[in-house]
Formats: structure tokens, C-alpha cells, sequence
């Protein structure tokens, strides 16, 4: 579901806009079913998703089915009976994304022909949060099909998050409402996200496509690391202005997943302002369960975190050294920061290096290129003006 082919606008338009003029004309005769938004929105949902690859849908369509019968089992169930069918549901959950996106990468053995399906990363954990809700009596309602349904598919932000909870969902998909006031307003985010994407990101992966030309001089790393970083943030941003913008336009509020995340002042603070939903999922369903902050082992449980969420970045050694170099400097702005005392101008320069030094461990793929990259960083000769290519 790429909000930047012109394809999905196409077919947007295709079924959209038959879909509302039906349902402008039968609801002046009151004959509109009472379900009939919510079904609609469904098959725009699931039609969307069908177009976009056959074999993701009927992989989703599978997890779809499975964890609803988990989550009816998991409303009626005794204690013991949660337990066992949450259990199995979240181990489901889990195995079919560490066989798609992780297997390859698990056993060392390269499978071209598998396609990791859209979005897998983002609907599974957006399931294993309702699981664990359910299980926790945090949702009081029954869970009726349709409403699930919506809940797990909405086409805005099925591909690319947010990662949405259901109290906070589910209430504005049984409520959304088709207005001109809601459109103007959902195509104003929807335009500001194609320029953010198309112009700003496009041109910058222009300069980051490839690596780094000289890994032995540090002004090159640093240049093409501060450009890769830029490239990629504006690129999820732009995709993630468009979700709200679509989801704008029914009436429904998303999640904001950046909240100017390069004017954090600290590493914590760009934590909470970078994929908000994430890091918020990351929070509540693994370091609260660890113990969070209120055990001796803290430090072990944001290690933990992090290395977990590098894995869900990227199947590879690199997403795992990105994801414990920024525990490493959390840990160490925890214990450090309270002893330094340091303005909030230095603070922003030293949490823009850090997070543009890490952005080297997340786009090479390649460990002997990118130790050679994070050697040029720490060498004093590298920064010379007359390294050779």
C-alpha cells in the first residue's frame, strides 16, 4: 500500500467514491444499514490490501481469523484458559514474524524468493497489544467482529503504524464520519506528507542510496551518516502525514509518530518524540513487564528493550549493534546526567551527534564497511583534508 504510487490513489478513488455517493443517497431514503460505515470501511480496507500483494493478504486474513478466535476465547476463558490461549496467540503472532522477516537471518541461509509481507511488522504487534489488553481485562466490551476487523486493518496505518491501542481506535472507527470540513482537513496533511516524501526524501536518498564512497575519511562518514539520517526521517515522516491525512479525512485521529524528534535536547527526549507509538508499545508491553525502572537491573531492562527494538528495525547484526549502542547511551545519560551539568544548547549538539553517529550501524549492512566507517570516526588522521579514495 504505497501512498506514493499512483495506483493507490486510483484505486482509492475507485471503490471510495462509488461507496460514499451509495450511501449519501440510501441514507436520504433511511434505508443505510446500522453497520453499514463500518462495512464499508472494512472492504475499502481489505480491497486495498488485496491489491497490494495476494499473498500478504491471505497471510494477514490467516492472523486476522486466528486472533479473534484467541481474543473470544481469551473473554470467556477462565484464568488458567487466558493464560494458555494468550500464550499461544502471542507465540503464533511471534512465529509468523520470525519466520517472514527473521528466518534468513536466524539460520544464515539467504531466501531470495521470500517476500517479507507489508506491514507484518507493524498489524502483529498492533495484535499482540490487543492480546495482552484483553488478557489484562484493560477492554471491558465484547469485541464484535466488524469492529476488530476495522481495528486491525484500517487501510492509513495497516503497512506503516502508528502502532494504535484499541481504546484509543476502535471508538473513532464505530463513530467516523465522510464530511467536506473533515476532507479539506485530511488533504491538507495528505499533501504536506507527498512533498515531505517526494521532494525532500526522494532528492536526499539521491546522495544515500549507496555507501559511503571513502570509509577512510571521517568527513565523508559524518556528511553521508547526517544525510542518511535526514533521508531517513523525512521519508517515514512524509508516509506517516499521509496516514494521518487519509485518516483525517474519515474524521479519525492517529497517533503523531514524530514530534520534532532532531530538537530533542537529550537522547531520552528523542526517544519519546521519534515513532512515538513504537516506543510507547516497547514501554508498556516489555520494559513495564521487565520491571522498568523500579528494579536493580534497569540498565539490563534498557538494554534489553533496545536491542529488541534494532531487531524489529531490520533482520541483521548491524539493526542489533544499533539497537544496544542507543541502550548503552541511555543507560549512560541515566547515571551520568543527573552528575553534569550541561546547557540545553550543548545538550541538543550532543544528542544530534550521537544520534547521527548511530545512524551509521543502521544503514550498513555490510560489518567490515561499517567498521571501517566507525574507525574513521574515532582516528584523528581521518580528518585530514587530503585523504585519498
Amino acid at each position: 500500500m504505497n501512498f506514493t504510487n499512483i495506483e493507490f490513489w486510483q484505486s482509492l478513488l475507485l471503490i471510495g467514491l462509488p461507496f460514499v455517493i451509495v450511501r449519501f443517497c440510501i441514507r436520504k431514503l433511511n434505508y443505510w444499514p446500522k453497520q453499514g460505515d463500518a462495512l464499508g470501511l472494512l472492504m475499502l480496507s481489505l480491497y486495498l490490501f488485496w491489491l497490494m500483494s495476494r499473498v500478504s493478504f491471505s497471510i494477514f486474513m490467516v492472523e486476522l481469523v486466528i486472533n479473534f478466535a484467541a481474543l473470544q476465547a481469551i473473554q470467556k476463558c477462565s484464568s488458567w484458559g487466558k493464560y494458555i490461549f494468550a500464550g499461544l496467540a502471542i507465540a503464533l503472532n511471534l512465529s509468523v514474524l520470525g519466520y517472514f522477516k527473521y528466518s534468513s537471518f536466524i539460520f544464515g541461509v539467504k531466501t531470495n524468493n521470500q517476500v517479507i509481507p507489508p506491514g507484518i511488522s507493524f498489524y502483529i504487534f498492533q495484535l499482540i497489544g490487543l492480546i495482552v489488553d484483553s488478557f489484562r481485562g484493560h477492554i471491558s466490551e465484547r469485541i464484535q467482529a466488524i469492529n476488530y476487523a476495522n481495528f486491525v486493518s484500517f487501510f492509513p496505518q495497516i503497512v506503516a503504524g502508528p502502532i494504535e491501542r484499541w481504546s484509543f481506535l476502535s471508538p473513532q472507527l464505530q463513530l467516523y464520519q465522510l464530511s467536506f470540513k473533515n476532507l479539506e482537513l485530511g488533504i491538507r496533511w495528505i499533501v504536506l506528507g507527498l512533498f515531505v516524501k517526494l521532494v525532500i526524501a526522494e532528492n536526499l536518498a539521491t546522495y544515500t542510496r549507496f555507501s559511503v564512497a571513502n570509509t577512510g575519511n571521517a568527513w565523508e562518514v559524518w556528511l553521508w551518516a547526517s544525510l542518511f539520517g535526514l533521508q531517513l526521517y523525512f521519508d517515514f515522516a512524509g508516509y506517516s502525514f499521509i496516514a494521518l491525512g487519509l485518516a483525517k479525512s474519515l474524521g479519525i485521529n492517529l497517533t503523531v509518530n514524530f514530534l520534532a524528534p532532531y530538537t530533542a535536547t537529550d537522547i531520552q527526549d528523542f526517544w519519546r518524540r521519534w515513532n512515538v507509538s513504537l516506543m510507547e508499545w516497547f514501554r508498556d508491553y516489555i520494559y513495564f513487564p521487565l520491571g522498568g525502572s523500579r528494579v536493580p537491573w534497569t540498565a539490563f531492562n534498557i538494554l534489553i528493550v533496545f536491542i529488541i527494538s534494532g531487531i524489529w528495525h531490520g533482520a541483521g547484526w548491524n539493526f542489533v549493534l544499533w539497537g544496544l549502542y542507543h541502550g548503552i547511551i541511555l543507560n549512560a545519560q541515566r547515571y551520568l546526567a543527573p552528575k553534569l551539568k550541561m546547557s540545553k544548547n550543548f545538550g541538543w549538539l550532543l544528542t544530534v551527534i550521537s544520534v547521527m553517529f548511530g545512524w551509521i550501524f543502521f544503514a550498513e549492512s555490510n560489518l567490515m564497511r561499517l567498521k571501517a566507517e566507525v574507525l574513521a570516526i574515532f582516528n584523528p588522521v581521518a580528518y585530514g583534508f587530503d585523504q585519498k579514495r
